[in-house]
């Protein structure tokens, strides 16, 4: 039985769902983003209207580069 106030079982099942939605939409992250914060069903709604990203999805992959760009240059850091 899952225990969302188990720390690791709340980050295993989110790992999860983020794992089975980027198989379902082909790693398109702005997607992925937005089905997991949304829900699909409200996603669908403004994928028909052509709206392919949203503010968090845009935080979220914002954050993710800022966040690979600190990695290189830490890495960069350590080859020196």
């Amino acid at each position: 039985r899952l225990d969302f106030l188990n720390e690791e079982q709340n980050i295993r099942s989110r790992l999860y769902v983020l794992s089975w939605l980027f198989k379902k939409y082909d790693g398109d992250v702005h997607k992925v983003l937005m089905a997991y914060n949304m829900g699909e069903g409200g996603c669908e709604n403004l994928w028909n209207s052509g709206v392919h990203s949203t503010s968090y999805s845009r935080t979220i992959t914002a954050k993710q580069a800022e966040f690979q760009q600190y990695i290189e240059e830490r890495m960069g850091e350590t080859n020196e």
